[in-house]
């Protein structure tokens, strides 16, 4: 029994040429957007924006008669034999991850709103300064400066949060004649300071 076209039901043959196994025409397979595929590589997402093409053109162009279920289904299949010879996994498996991956961003995106709701629970809301030393030449903390600094900020409101050092690189030096390496470092101080209590509105 000869083959037909599951569109537009003519009988397949070397005029007509074949896709699918021989279930669809290349002026049906062409006119639903096939000839696309062949262009794709290894985006899954281009795949993905190619198909929906696809389905829309089967939906506007295919036959009355036609199984349009049917011919989106061969399509799918085609692209994702043709996606796993490229990768060695098939659409399928990609579209579960990502799908999974997207669930993954909107729980973190729920958990992060319940963090801000309860951080603004307390009504409270703070600025932040950070304030770079770099120590003296021989490697020991600027005491002097960094005593400077405090005064000053603490006269503003301000207290300190964080301080740590941040290594730079080294510093040759001579003492005495001798010489020496030192290392070079910057002491980070932040500060914080409230600046809005709603309550007191």
């Amino acid at each position: 029994m000869p083959k037909t076209c599951m569109n537009c039901g003519c009988k397949l043959g070397f005029l007509t040429g074949e896709h699918f196994d021989g279930s669809l025409c290349d002026k049906c397979f062409v006119m639903f957007g096939g000839s696309e595929i062949h262009y794709l590589e290894n985006d899954p997402d281009e795949y993905l924006n190619v198909y929906e093409e696809i389905k829309k053109k089967i939906d506007a162009k295919a036959d009355l008669n036609a199984d349009k279920d049917r011919i989106k289904n061969a399509f799918l299949s085609f692209m994702d034999n043709q996606f796993k010879y490229i990768t060695g996994s098939g659409l399928g498996e990609f579209f579960a991850r990502k799908e999974a991956d997207q669930r993954r961003i909107l729980r973190n995106k729920e958990k992060e709103v319940q963090h801000v709701r309860y951080a603004k629970s307390f009504r409270e809301y703070y600025e932040y300064d950070v304030v770079t030393i770099i120590n003296e030449d021989h490697g020991t903390v600027d005491k002097a400066k960094m005593m400077e600094i405090l005064a000053e900020h603490s006269k503003n409101g301000w207290k300190l949060h964080t301080i740590y050092s941040n290594e730079l690189g080294k510093n040759a030096l001579k003492i005495l004649g001798i010489g020496i390496n030192s290392t070079a470092c910057e002491d980070v101080m932040i500060f914080e300071r409230r600046v809005e209590n709603i309550d007191e509105e």
